[in-house]
């Protein structure tokens, strides 16, 4: 089906933080059913990280290296998170 892509801003939050937060949120729709009268389905959600300055020199460069991550979260199997990482800090 469709995937949707949104992005998420967290001011003054480390990469950490903001991995859980991403966290309780791909839970929360994980858990949550869409009901009509005929039909139930459930949904997942993929998450990719960035963190600004940490492994990001400006924004486009920030928006590439978390649409990177999101492509290795959904290439994974889906449901779940994936942090950039730099080829270097491999």
């Amino acid at each position: 089906m469709g995937w949707e892509e949104f992005v998420l801003l967290f001011p003054r939050t480390s990469l950490a933080e903001a991995y859980e937060i991403v966290e309780e949120l791909r839970k929360k729709i994980a858990s949550t059913d869409i009901k009509d009268d005929t039909v139930c389905v459930s949904i997942s959600a993929s998450f990719g990280v960035a963190s600004f300055p940490q492994n990001s020199s400006n924004i486009m460069e920030l928006l590439k290296n978390a649409d990177d991550a999101l492509y290795d979260a959904k290439n994974s199997g889906r449901n779940c998170i994936k942090v950039f990482k730099s080829k270097e800090n491999e």
